[in-house]
């Protein structure tokens, strides 16, 4: 149990760290200064406490929908990239949107994720996209390549 505990609080903490970042350095801008993202860090704070009281099925769930959120939308690119495969900077934002819509219909609206993880089909359904985008030549001209 206290391994359990452990992991939850680690991958919160995690979470929680790189929201804060991600926040303060790329939404508000450079010129506010130190203040302004020690405040916006205590805003993230803040609202990631309120998500957590405020949740009807806990922290755990929470770490678990957050993760799958993170691999349905980040996996299939990561692989991609691994495997040598180019990705433009359209094919990545189409693959994270389906990925991360297809995670969240399978939880929330087929409410399949008992049975099977609701990352699989998210992250299957990023793979599809690159799937198609390797298919249709057309699809990969119109736009430039990431370097």
């Amino acid at each position: 149990m206290a391994g359990l505990f452990a992991a939850t609080l680690s991958s919160t903490d995690s979470l929680l760290l790189s929201a804060c970042a991600a926040f303060t350095q790329n939404m508000l801008p450079q010129r506010l200064g130190y203040k302004a993202v020690r405040w916006g860090t205590l805003f993230m704070v803040m609202l990631a406490v309120n998500v957590a009281l405020y949740a009807d099925k806990g922290v755990l769930s929470l770490v678990v929908l957050v993760w799958g959120g993170m691999a349905s939308a980040l996996t299939p690119i990561v692989g991609v990239y691994l495997l040598g495969g180019k990705l433009t900077q359209k094919c990545t934002l189409m693959m994270m949107v389906a990925g991360l819509s297809t995670m969240l219909f399978w939880r929330y609206v087929l409410e399949l994720h008992t049975v099977l993880m609701d990352f699989v089909p998210g992250m299957a359904a990023g793979f599809l996209v690159y799937g198609v985008k390797v298919a249709l030549p057309a699809f990969n001209k119109k736009d430039i390549v990431q370097k």
